[in-house]
């Protein structure tokens, strides 16, 4: 199906209470953490649940894949999106779709390949209401790996 798809991916995507996850046409596994909001700022919410899902994928799941897609819940995914991620990602780097669609201030990392031990040494809870996006090792966006978000919806 993937054309460069020479490593397994793993899908890991932090969700709060109740919503609901955006479509994704990607036949890939996903690690969902749901929580309940804590912290009292949007970005100790967000760096807080990322945290929880990267502790769940060390003890759970460390051993099936070489990379991991991280994916926010809102986001919608495309296999031609993923591909052009999947094309464009070279070791130390992490590939970003365009989801706020500009690509001002620094990159989003709401739809972002890395390998598994590059997102292993991100520390989500240190400078915890630093942006998470600027957690992420060399982030840059690919040209053409423009999605979008859906909007907030609730159960």
């Amino acid at each position: 199906m993937f054309k460069n798809l020479q490593y397994s991916t793993l899908i890991l995507t932090p969700i709060s209470k109740g919503a609901v996850l955006a479509p994704c046409s990607v036949p890939l596994p996903r690690l969902v953490s749901e929580m309940e909001s804590y912290g009292t700022t949007r970005e100790e919410r967000i760096n807080i649940n990322r945290a929880r899902l990267q502790e769940i994928f060390r003890r759970t799941v460390w051993d099936s894949c070489t990379h991991v897609l991280l994916l926010d819940s809102d986001v919608v995914l495309t296999e031609k999106v993923y591909s052009l991620l999947e094309d464009a990602w070279k070791p130390g780097t992490t590939a970003c779709a365009i989801t706020k669609g500009t690509t001002e201030g620094h990159v989003v990392a709401a739809c972002a390949l890395l390998d598994k031990y590059a997102y292993d040494r991100i520390d989500y809870l240190s400078d915890i209401r630093r942006c998470q996006c600027t957690k992420v090792p060399n982030p840059f966006y690919v040209d053409g790996a423009v999605t979008e978000e859906m909007k907030e919806t609730k159960a």
